[in-house]
C-alpha cells in the first residue's frame, strides 16, 4: 500500500463522516455548517457574501464551538449562535441535517 492510497482512504473517511446542518435565525436569515471530527465549514449567510470559512473546533463551557478569527459559531443541540463581522445571531434553530 503506498502512502497516496492511505491518504486517499483518510480523506474518504472524513468526507464520509461529515455532517451538514442548516440554521435558521430568523428574518430570513440563513447559515450552513459542514462539520467534521475537529473543523465546521461555514456557508456565510448571503448578505454577509456568501463566503465560506473554516472553523476549527475550540473549547466551549457547553456543546461545541468553533472558530477562526472573529467568526464563531457555537452549537449546542438544536439551537446555534454565530458571530461573524461584528455581528452576532443568537437562537438560530436547526432547519434540516443531513450527510
Amino acid at each position: 500500500v503506498c502512502s497516496s492510497d492511505l491518504q486517499r482512504v483518510s480523506e474518504t473517511d472524513s468526507a464520509d463522516t461529515a455532517r451538514r446542518f442548516l440554521y435558521e435565525c430568523g428574518n430570513d436569515l440563513f447559515f450552513a455548517v459542514r462539520i467534521t471530527a475537529d473543523t465546521a465549514s461555514l456557508s456565510a449567510p448571503k448578505f454577509l457574501g456568501n463566503g465560506f470559512v473554516l472553523l476549527r473546533q475550540t473549547d466551549a463551557e457547553s456543546g461545541t464551538r468553533y472558530a477562526a478569527g472573529d467568526t464563531v459559531v457555537t452549537r449546542k443541540g438544536d439551537v446555534a449562535t454565530l458571530e461573524i463581522d461584528g455581528r452576532t445571531f443568537i437562537d438560530c434553530r436547526l432547519a434540516r441535517s443531513g450527510r
